[in-house]
């Protein structure tokens, strides 16, 4: 009896003539149908960030691989002048240890390596949707709109780069195209257009 019913059940909803909305036509996107013609409603996103301990962890674990993502532009080269790490291509990157504890100043690496070496979880998500978090910046003030990487701290604007302080401190010069190629910033140019 059970499987004569699931039978009925199962012809009828793969095999029934059922009607489908016209998806095609282009109002059929632009308000939804419960809300009515008349309703318009700016578009909103709610971002939920995770913020307990876990994402002060490394952001990269297991064996390097040479394509690590971060503050740091993995396919330069970076050197320490004793404040920040700077692009400098003219430098021969030394090869990348296996701990940060053999990471010297006086050494120029690749920053995919940096990357690999200095970057948590939380600098990886701000990264990825604001650029990063401009040295000026503490978390306290992160809320701040003197933290936006697009407008920063007069301080923080160095030779074409903004200055970049990681959760563990460390500082980069990071160049303006490659924070404004974040998600979210590339979004707010999008609608600014």
């Amino acid at each position: 009896m059970i499987k004569k019913l699931f039978l009925a059940i199962a012809f009828l909803v793969f095999v029934a003539n059922v009607s489908f909305a016209d998806c095609s036509s282009p109002s059929a996107a632009a308000i939804p149908p419960f809300l009515g013609t008349q309703t318009a409603i700016a578009p909103n996103v709610l971002i939920v960030m995770d913020i307990s301990g876990s994402m002060s962890w490394p952001a990269y674990t297991g064996k390097y691989q040479g394509n690590e993502e971060g503050y740091f532009d993995p396919n330069s080269v970076y050197s320490y002048n004793g404040s920040y790490w700077y692009i400098n291509n003219n430098a021969k990157a030394a090869v990348c240890p296996k701990s940060s504890d053999y990471i010297y100043s006086n050494r120029s690496y690749k920053g995919s390596c940096l990357n690999f070496h200095y970057m948590t979880r939380i600098d990886l998500l701000q990264w990825v949707l604001t650029g990063g978090s401009p040295a000026h910046c503490s978390s306290a003030s992160s809320a701040d709109s003197s933290c936006d990487p697009r407008t920063p701290n007069p301080n923080d604007n160095i030779s074409g780069g903004i200055l970049l302080s990681s959760y563990n401190g460390m500082q980069i010069l990071s160049p303006i195209s490659r924070i404004n190629n974040s998600l979210l910033l590339s979004l707010a140019n999008l609608i600014s257009l």
